[in-house]
């Protein structure tokens, strides 16, 4: 069946389905009944994480949404310490060039051109 919303043409094609008598059942004032069941309707059981209005959520089985708010706590928590430790090498590298260049200027002072050259190698090797 070919419907129309909003403009968007779709496909729908509604399930048919066979209810299967179930187990369920009792007497209501000298009446037998039974619950019928629908076998073939498969839930959808994924486990995701929604926002409604910029609140966050989860959906799914308890045990698996603990498990999906675990994994995305490791992953910031990784993701925040490689910041740290990104910056961390920063400022350690920028120290190191910081105490080079002030050697090699006291060694131009002292007129030491065998230290300066050794300080410029090194500077190299560093790219300061």
């Amino acid at each position: 069946m070919r419907l129309t919303y909003r403009g968007v043409v779709y496909e729908y094609s509604p399930i048919s389905y066979k209810p299967v008598i179930g187990e369920t059942g009792g007497s209501y004032r000298g009446q037998h009944w039974r619950r019928n069941q629908a076998t073939h309707i498969k839930m959808n059981r994924t486990t995701a994480q929604l926002k409604y209005r910029g609140l966050a959520y989860y959906i799914g089985k308890p045990q698996e949404v603990e498990q999906l708010i675990k994994q995305k706590r490791r992953f910031f928590v990784i993701n925040k310490r490689e910041k740290i430790e990104d910056k961390l090498a920063e400022t350690h590298l920028s120290n190191i060039c910081r105490n080079l260049e002030y050697r090699l200027q006291v060694a131009k002072e002292k007129g030491d051109t065998r230290l300066v050259h050794l300080l410029e190698d090194e500077a190299k090797q560093i790219a300061c």
